[in-house]
């Protein structure tokens, strides 16, 4: 016996409350006169065994109701007994409470309750073994017993199944003729809207063998269906019992014994033994009728449920029955016909699971009970035997397939190495079998180091579909399996996405499932993945993150990596399922905000609301995308050759919903944000998975196959080797950065400053929320927001609210965010830095150098600001607030000559990181050249003469260099959602239309937008005139020799070292 400590919802005063499913204890429930109902008997039953269990040492409960009886009997008990005797009218419509009241009052000052104790405690520890013994039935009537050959055969697989001999059928079949029963099995499944597909012949069985017992095996998705199964067969058969097995009747006992009204037997746990013992007691019911000793002997037995004719027995239901030793189970191969042989066999090798998956409803939940291979081996003669029965010496090459239905057939490695080892050498071949990923790792607590036995030990020729008769790893890949194949494993993924598979409780990343295919793939192991389109909390972004790995892995793994067809649109959160528990958590905490289920139908029994159990059909996506994606799957998900149409048919699926979203939620709720963003990561992101894969290549990172690979789907873009190199410029360009321009205005008006200065222009917070969509739909997991204008700070508030919402989005989309702040310090004060130092933020302030150089050309648009005293005023506040600062000097001809002397003013104030910006746009003479060229090494010759990094200071540009004029080329977004390839479009003297990438509203993505960014030259032709251009870069050409120069007299500081032009915010490290 076993006992799962599990508890499964009740339901009491309109809530739901967890109890245990029934029992321990034995109680019979005799009820005279006329009988009372089954939901009556079950609750009498439920509170006379709770009250027993509570006890600790009576096992066993009789309950007796009658008209004739007083009322207010009191409790007897004799040794393991105890006794009741109630008046009908005091049973008959109480209350669970009213019971419990009637029960506990019934055992008030019984003397004898403690006589009793002692043996009871005794008995159970010498006695009770928690087996089920069952007498010797050689001499008694044998039950003729209906068996199914499998009812549950999946409509999309087709009639190809429908002579498939399930395991489960098969092993009651053979433990009923080893117990000496005769065993009728009938082919047919159930169908949605009819009782039975072959309900006809099943007529004619019920006439012309008429049954003493019929079993059925009871799955929740198929209650509605059993139901009606039974009802027929007892309408055409009344006599016949009906027994009731299965993963529902184990969990919830009581449950099913109270709706399946036409069941006669309830039985929990494994089912070969017990099923024999309904059989004998069947018979001798037959024989004997119904008697006392009958139901006293019966309410011996373990996890047992039994009606009939106002009396209830239930048989320690609180048990399990659960066979440890399963290679004692009988194997009785005269049970498969040649219709059942023609596509070989299911042998069941293991039961249970130890996988903690929260949808899981299999009662064996966290044990693990494995054949041998000796058995195994046994099993396998026997079959061989039996195709020399029917075959003869023909024996079909599709009869040697043995598929192995197992919940996680290679829990134990080693046993499941040596029964492949055992099917391969008697001539037979694996159809396929069930995997878990982590089954591929060591089972070493808190370990993930890949198990190399199994590594080693699999190999293709273990399965008949490889090699010679099977499966073709040589041309085209395909999105689905060739018809009649079968893949070699079927891993139960469930999900492509880190945050579904921690939903779904499967214990690992999808960096496992990754590391897995490349095993199988090294090995040619093909293999199905199942994949469960949504739950309730699944989120478009989940979705997107899924397709995107899926169509990642397929790349990768072309040949050997299949989704499983059809894909399960939904979920389903069984009623007993712990999922439905989290729902209940859910619901209680966040109402409807937790996504919900859909239940096709209750079943209640009135007066007995405890017993009500919902019939689940879905889950129901809280997700406005996901719920009407579900609905649309096949459409969405159609398979080609790389699963990219997948990815291209969602983008568009998003973007055609999206206005209804918008609609319904509003265009800044977290709904429609979601979407946009989505909708953005689709964007091109098939050419950034394979160029990615190429680049990866090239680097080394992958193999050189894998590499070959990602070449071989680039063909279906086209000759990519221009966007591989912008794609490799992204990758390599460090977090991707956007700008936002609040507004074009300015608080001063610099006369060496390009920017067109305009009032008015303001961004809105939708536009600039857009904005910061389109930054985290880049691939990178960080990303920049910066800050520019204009002044941005004229807008203090608006910056700070687009920051605030910024990190709430980052956050949501698994993304860091850092901004950096770009500002002449005219605005800001000690409260913005006191609030600024809190964030991940960089602010670069504009201070050109001593007081007389700044204000040559830094001139307040009011005449009364001063703005070399704001920043000097404000600058030992942001030095000591902690906050990532640098110093922008921009140098003049008509200045540089003080150059030198303004860096050191600069840094006297404190600034540790100074960044030296020649002016552009204006012409500089060759003598302002020189000039230039002599300040920077009289810098050189104070600060760099020992060590690069004088007390901590930093000249930005020997990190940041890289040409001479290196413009602005960050994706900027101005202030009313036109889209620019950098800030030249802001330069009075630039090609506006030059610069124009497109509009927020276009859904274009981040890395699709960088990709076809033009160059820098591109930038300079279109930004100052030809002559400004050439003069500019002879300036930057001196800068750049300078670098040079201060990089070869430190070589090891710079060796290995990111040279990039936008330094990392707080918090993000390089």
């Amino acid at each position: 016996m076993g006992n799962p400590f599990i508890k499964i919802p009740f339901r009491q005063h309109g809530k739901f409350v967890f109890e245990p499913p029934s029992p321990v204890s034995s109680v019979i429930v005799e009820c005279r006169d006329s009988p009372l109902s089954r939901g009556g008997l079950l609750r009498i039953g439920r509170k006379a065994g709770l009250l027993c269990d509570s006890t600790g040492r009576i096992r066993k409960a009789k309950v007796f109701i009658g008209n004739d009886f007083s009322v207010s009997q009191k409790a007897k008990i004799f040794r393991e007994t105890v006794i009741f005797t109630f008046n009908r009218s005091e049973v008959e419509g109480a209350t669970p409470e009213e019971l419990s009241f009637l029960f506990e009052k019934s055992f008030e000052n019984n003397a004898q309750i403690g006589q009793s104790l002692e043996v009871k405690e005794n008995s159970r520890r010498n006695n009770y073994k928690g087996e089920n013994k069952r007498k010797d039935k050689t001499e008694e009537r044998k039950c003729r017993v209906l068996l199914f050959q499998n009812l549950f055969i999946d409509p999309d697989v087709g009639s190809s199944w429908e002579n498939y001999f399930s395991a489960g059928s098969f092993q009651l079949a053979s433990s009923l003729s080893s117990a000496g029963h005769d065993v009728e099995v009938i082919s047919g499944h159930f169908i949605k809207g009819k009782i039975f597909s072959n309900e006809g012949k099943l007529l004619r069985v019920l006439k012309a063998y008429s049954p003493d017992l019929v079993c059925i095996t009871l799955l929740e998705a198929c209650i509605q269906e059993t139901i009606s199964l039974i009802n027929f067969i007892k309408q055409n058969s009344p006599n016949v019992f009906v027994a009731v097995g299965g993963p529902m009747a184990t969990i919830a006992p009581e449950h099913t014994a109270c709706h399946l009204s036409g069941a006669d037997f309830v039985a929990r746990g494994d089912g070969e033994e017990i099923v024999c013992d309904i059989a004998d007691y069947c018979s001798r019911i037959k024989e004997e009728g119904i008697s006392v000793p009958l139901l006293e002997e019966m309410a011996d037995l373990h996890g047992l449920i039994f009606f009939n004719s106002g009396v209830l027995v239930m048989c320690h239901p609180g048990e399990v029955n659960i066979i440890r030793d399963i290679d004692t189970s009988p194997f009785d191969v005269s049970f498969y016909r040649m219709e059942n042989l023609s596509g070989g066999i299911s042998l069941e090798t293991s039961r249970g699971c130890t996988h903690p998956c929260t949808f899981c409803i299999t009662y064996s939940r966290g044990g693990f009970r494995g054949r041998s291979a000796k058995d195994i081996e046994m099993r396998l003669r026997a079959y061989r035997e039996r195709l020399k029965e029917v075959f003869g010496s023909k024996i079909p090459f599709s009869s040697l397939r043995i598929h192995f239905p197992d919940d996680d057939f290679t829990h134990d490695v080693r046993r499941a190495i040596e029964i492949l080892k055992t099917v391969k050498d008697l001539g037979f071949r694996v159809s396929s079998f069930q995997a878990s990923i982590r089954d591929f790792f060591e089972r070493e607590s808190g370990s993930w180091k890949l198990n190399e036995i199994f590594r080693q030990s699999l190999e293709p020729d273990f399965f008949q579909d490889w090699g010679e008769f099977g499966y073709s790893f040589k041309g085209e890949p395909q999105g689905k399996r060739a018809k009649g194949f079968e893949s070699f494993l079927k891993l139960g993924v469930e999900s492509f996405c880190d945050e579904e598979l921690k939903r779904l409780g499967k214990g690992y990343k999808t960096y496992h499932i990754e590391k897995v295919l490349e095993i199988l793939d090294e090995k040619s192991i093909v293999c199905d993945a199942y994949f469960i389109f949504s739950n309730r909390k699944t989120t478009i972004l989940n979705v997107v993150t899924s397709f995107l790995m899926i169509a990642r892995l397929k790349i990768k793994h072309p040949h050997i990596f299949f989704i499983r067809f059809p894909i399960v649109s939904h979920l389903v959160t069984t009623y007993t399922s712990p999922a439905f528990r989290n729902y209940l958590t859910d619901l209680e905490k966040n109402g409807d905000g937790a996504g919900g289920i859909e239940i096709e139908k209750w079943l209640k029994v009135e007066g007995y609301p405890e017993y009500d159990y919902p019939v689940i059909s879905k889950d129901i996506p809280h997700d406005p995308f996901v719920l009407k994606a579900a609905e649309k799957l096949k459409e969405i998900f159609e398979p080609d050759p790389y699963y990219l149409k997948p990815v291209e048919n969602l983008r568009n699926f998003i973007i055609a919903s999206l206005l209804e979203v918008e609609e319904k939620f509003g265009k800044l709720s977290i709904e429609a944000s979601d979407g946009r963003i989505s909708a953005r990561r689709l964007d091109c992101a098939g050419k950034v998975i394979i160029y990615n894969g190429i680049l990866m290549a090239r680097e080394g990172k992958i193999s050189k196959e894998y590499g070959r690979r990602f070449n071989e789907a680039a063909r279906i873009l086209g000759d990519p080797r221009g966007q591989v190199e912008q794609l490799s410029r992204l990758l390599e360009a460090g977090d991707p950065r956007l700008v936002l321009i609040p507004t074009r205005d300015c608080s001063l008006r610099c006369k060496y400053c390009p920017m067109i200065k305009e009032e008015g222009k303001l961004m809105e917070i939708e536009t600039a929320l857009m904005g910061v969509e389109m930054l985290l739909s880049s691939s990178k997991p960080s990303v920049i927001l910066q800050f520019f204008g204009g002044e941005a700070l004229l807008r203090k508030d608006f910056v700070l609210e687009i920051m605030e919402n910024a990190l709430k989005m980052a956050k949501r989309h698994q993304k860091r965010i850092g901004f950096i702040l770009s500002t002449n310090g005219v605005s800001l004060d000690e409260n913005l830095i006191e609030y600024l130092r809190k964030l991940p933020i960089k602010i670069e302030v504009s201070i050109d150098g001593t007081r007389d150089i700044h204000l040559k050309h830094r001139i307040g648009k009011d005449p009364s600001i001063d703005s070399y005293e704001s920043i000097r005023r404000i600058t030992p506040v942001l030095i000591s607030s902690g906050i990532m600062l640098d110093a922008i000097m921009v140098t003049n001809p008509d200045t540089v000559s003080s150059l030198s002397k303004s860096f050191a003013h600069v840094a006297q104030l404190g600034y540790k990181r100074i960044q030296i910006n020649p002016a552009l746009g204006v012409m500089w003479s060759e003598e302002n050249m020189r000039e230039f060229a002599h300040q920077l090494y009289e810098i050189e010759k104070e600060f760099f003469s020992v060590t690069v990094r004088p007390n901590g200071l930093e000249f930005v540009d020997l990190w940041s260099y890289r040409t001479p004029v290196l413009l602005n080329a960050e994706i900027t977004v101005d202030y009313d959602g036109s889209v620019y390839f950098g800030n030249g479009f802001l330069v009075k003297t630039s090609t506006k239309g030059a610069f124009y990438a497109g509009n927020l509203n276009d859904l274009e993505g981040f890395d699709a937008c960088f990709m076809r960014r033009p160059s820098n030259e591109y930038f300079l032709k279109h930004t100052y005139p030809p002559e400004v251009t050439e003069n500019n870069i002879k300036v930057g050409r001196i800068l750049g020799s300078f670098v040079r120069h201060i990089r070869s007299r430190f070589p090891e500081e710079f060796k290995d070292k990111k040279v990039t032009t936008c330094p990392q915010p707080p918090g993000h490290n390089w």
